[in-house]
């Protein structure tokens, strides 16, 4: 199933805080968020401060227009 706008990762196995960062990671991935989005998952549960900072990094890239890949290549790669 797909992930969209208007339905969101779902809340029941994440913490509020993992919860609102797996939905920023969506937003910025786009459609690269639903081949990987279990990758992402764990690495949220794992590592939530790192990746808080690297879509935080994602996002200022995007708005910049510093992405030569994709979102998810740029994240990977950061």
């Amino acid at each position: 199933m797909l992930q969209t706008a208007n339905n969101p990762t779902k809340p029941s196995k994440l913490l509020p805080r993992q919860k609102e960062l797996a939905d920023r990671t969506e937003s910025a991935l786009g459609v690269h968020w639903v081949n990987d989005a279990g990758k992402w998952i764990n690495r949220i549960k794992s590592a939530p401060g790192k990746c808080e900072r690297v879509i935080a990094e994602v996002e200022s890239a995007s708005k910049e227009g510093r992405i030569r890949t994709t979102p998810a290549a740029f994240a990977e790669d950061t």
